[in-house]
């Protein structure tokens, strides 16, 4: 029975790399040096004309309990939000975000998404823009990629204060592809509904300031959207990524600083076959290599301090900035710069103080 066991994890490991690779490999070459064979990484750049992108409806217009005309005070999105604390729970903190359908582009729509406005009334300040892309099979429902997710803490009270700018909008995109994977015909889609946030949040948006982060396939994805627009995004963080990193591909997103997070039991993205490669391609090509990370996690641990039982689900750990709710560290990480130098990962010094360092 030991023996049949044995056997059956094996196989189990074989079908996970060997879907992972089939999954990832028309969007990367597997070589060190060739050029990605699939994707054609010159995407013409998305622009707002009548000939190939609609903008969707304005928002509602919309009063606070004060009665103050919201459409007179900011243009956009705005719509005035309660600063929760972690404490309302998730539910609640999902609640404080808007959904919208992203824009026509070259006649297909774009991916729709929820979006979290950190502006108060009358807020003239500029914010980072944070855009966290699910991982396959996390948006099979309108929604899904926030109701699938504990990623909406990043719109507490408390981790919006650890933004320099005092808050960051947060843009949650959902894929359209099969199965909700994320393929490259997305990209430039993706990216339209990115500069529909932009456009539409009336200059609130600081646009040296914008951040993609993806889970799994969405970590794929970010590793696609870098490679398009390598001078759009100021950094870029993935959580088992799947796939891997060509040396093409890293030529192309040197100067953008990368962090990576893994677990060194991830049934299914396997920590030496991809994670390890994959790093050693980004800091061995990156111009910025002590803003690269790479974070290695023993074991998996939900905000709360529970253990999940799939290994793969590394999109809960960012979803409390790399620490527990409790406010105590992340047990079991080793984290390193591009230039081996150890990091220390605390609370209070996760990813929100990486990407206020960028």
């Amino acid at each position: 029975m030991k023996k049949f066991l044995s056997v059956s994890v094996i196989i189990a490991l074989v079908l996970s790399t060997f879907i992972a690779v089939v999954v990832n490999a028309q969007d990367a070459d597997f070589f060190d040096g060739m050029e990605p064979a699939e994707w054609d990484y010159s995407v013409q750049e998305v622009t707002p004309d009548e000939d190939t992108y609609e903008t969707r409806p304005d928002t509602p217009k919309d009063t606070d309990s004060s009665g103050y005309g919201l459409e007179e005070e900011n243009n956009g999105f705005f719509i005035p939000k309660k600063k929760l604390p972690t404490s309302a729970g998730i539910e609640a903190l999902r609640g404080e975000f808007n959904y919208y359908q992203g824009p026509y582009v070259y006649g297909v729509r774009a991916n729709d998404y929820a979006l979290y406005d950190p502006r108060g009334i009358s807020d003239n300040h500029k914010y980072p823009l944070i855009i966290y892309v699910h991982g396959a099979f996390h948006g099979w429902k309108r929604e899904g990629q926030l109701n699938d997710s504990d990623f909406p803490y990043w719109a507490s009270e408390e981790l919006q204060s650890r933004f320099n700018e005092g808050g960051a909008f947060i843009m949650l995109p959902r894929s359209t592809g099969a199965l909700t994977f994320w393929d490259g015909g997305q990209v430039p889609s993706l990216k339209a509904a990115i500069d529909d946030v932009i456009r539409n949040s009336g200059g609130s948006i600081d646009t040296s300031r914008i951040v993609i982060m993806g889970s799994s396939d969405g970590g794929a994805m970010v590793r696609k959207m870098i490679c398009a627009y390598p001078d759009f995004f100021c950094g870029a963080l993935t959580l088992c990524q799947t796939g891997f990193y060509s040396g093409a591909e890293a030529n192309i997103t040197a100067g953008i600083p990368i962090w990576l997070i893994a677990c060194k039991k991830d049934f299914f993205v396997l920590y030496p076959i991809f994670q390890v490669p994959m790093w050693n391609t980004i800091r061995s090509h990156s111009a910025v290599s002590s803003k690269c990370r790479f974070t290695s996690l023993d074991e998996l641990y939900y905000p709360d301090g529970s253990k999940p039982t799939n290994t793969h689900n590394l999109a809960r750990v960012a979803s409390y900035d790399l620490q527990l709710i409790d406010g105590s560290d992340y047990p079991y990480e080793h984290t390193v710069d591009g230039d081996g130098r150890v990091i220390d990962i605390h609370a209070g010094n996760g990813i929100i103080a990486w990407i206020n360092e960028l």
